[in-house]
């Protein structure tokens, strides 16, 4: 960091003033965190929740004809998770849900 001073330059006190009374400014920027660069890798760490991960098979299953019910004995799962599940698919944009599978 460089101190500036308006006049002359000698005899910089802590108060900010030069020996002659005049105030000095920093010429350097003080950089904030702003203004730092950062970067983080985000990787999910954390298992899908059970409706995520039958969401796909379950709207297939569903488009075939099959009730909530029969998809939840298929799947090992309860027919309230199905419907979750579909719904959760539903709501995504384009109906693309988090745990791609090529299904």
């Amino acid at each position: 960091m460089h101190l500036q001073c308006s006049s002359d330059g000698k005899g910089r006190s802590p108060s900010g003033r030069t020996s002659s009374g005049v105030w000095w400014t920093r010429t350097q920027s003080i950089r904030t965190a702003g203004a730092l660069p950062f970067e983080v890798a985000l990787v999910e760490t954390v298992e899908p929740p059970p409706y995520q991960q039958i969401a796909r098979k379950a709207q297939h299953l569903r488009e075939l004809g099959l009730s909530d019910r029969l998809i939840a004995a298929r799947l090992g799962v309860t027919d309230k998770t199905v419907g979750k599940g579909i719904r959760w698919l539903r709501e995504m944009p384009h109906g693309k849900g988090r745990n791609e599978e090529g299904e």
